[in-house]
């Protein structure tokens, strides 16, 4: 939403997120007149939420592109380690900025983030069913299938083994 010459930025919440998982399961007869109604139940609880005083930082729309090529490169090489030095340099702004504004965009910090999203994509390839679990521990960037295995069962809840059942 734009706002002051820039984008406010607003948290889903458990209603929200409810609304957006409904849209998964509808019944192809229904479909078009259900969206309908959702979008104007999502317009409703985001004109609540725009009420809801956040301290959040305003960003412009330079950085919010800076911040979303910062993600792609987070996630188009999921092997490599990259630190925040080296995306500071690569993107020209420092190291506190980097940081705050991408935790203002995704809502938690750089590496947590990516951390969480590495697992979510393991889950994926588990499922998928071609990559054995000792590859995906390496797509994903893990050295090693242990680290692998205690970061996905802290993530999901099981191991990827058993995940994959």
């Amino acid at each position: 939403m734009e706002k002051s010459k820039g984008y406010r930025l607003l948290r889903a919440n458990e209603k929200i997120d409810h609304v957006i998982g409904e849209l998964y399961c509808v019944d192809d007869r229904i479909k078009e007149p259900y969206f309908k109604l959702k979008c104007l139940e999502l317009l409703l609880f985001f004109s609540i939420a725009s009420e809801t005083k956040t301290e959040s930082l305003p960003l412009s729309k330079k950085q919010v592109d800076l911040i979303e090529n910062v993600k792609n490169d987070l996630i188009n090489d999921l092997e490599s380690k990259i630190t925040i030095d080296e995306l500071s340099d690569r993107y020209g702004v420092s190291k506190t900025t980097l940081k705050n504004c991408f935790k203002e965009v995704y809502g938690k910090p750089i590496f947590k983030w990516r951390k969480e999203y590495r697992l979510d994509y393991a889950c994926r390839l588990i499922e998928e069913g071609e990559l054995n679990i000792s590859e995906i521990s390496k797509k994903v960037g893990y050295s090693s299938p242990s680290k692998f295995n205690q970061a996905f069962k802290e993530h999901v809840g099981y191991t990827p083994s058993e995940y994959r059942k």
